[in-house]
């Protein structure tokens, strides 16, 4: 029962970030599957998918939803689900704390997506001990 509470709080705590990722897969007219206990979208048009590939992206985790574009790699998964648990732990406060840690590496002249420190977690925990790379 325990188990099942602390599940079901991790789902809600991050559910505000989940919406803001379906409403990414309804703009790029992808519909979600579900995969690994997350809904995972996978996208060569629409709206997300244009947003990623100008940025140079090829993924990205709101909540429990990944979206995915055809330039990722079978491995951006790993990375991804680090987010996934990011999200779960920081709830609601996951965007503006990731938008902050862009700012932060700016503001001290590195990268503000390669040495975001939400970024440097989930490379150290993916394996991958260099970027490669915008992946979100």
């Amino acid at each position: 029962m325990a188990n099942t509470l602390k599940l079901l709080w991790r789902y809600l705590w991050a559910g505000p970030n989940t919406m803001l990722g379906l409403a990414a897969a309804a703009a790029s007219a992808s519909l979600p599957t579900l995969a690994h206990g997350i809904l995972l979208c996978r996208s060569n048009r629409g709206f997300a998918n244009w947003f990623l590939t100008r940025r140079g992206y090829c993924a990205i985790t709101l909540g429990h939803l990944v979206l995915v574009t055809s330039q990722a790699s079978p491995q951006i998964m790993d990375h991804e689900m680090v987010h996934v648990r990011q999200s779960e732990r920081w709830g609601p406060l996951f965007v503006p704390a990731y938008l902050t840690g862009m700012v932060i590496a700016r503001v001290q002249g590195r990268d503000p997506y390669l040495d975001n420190s939400f970024e440097l977690e989930a490379r150290r925990q993916d394996g991958s001990s260099t970027p490669q790379g915008p992946v979100a």
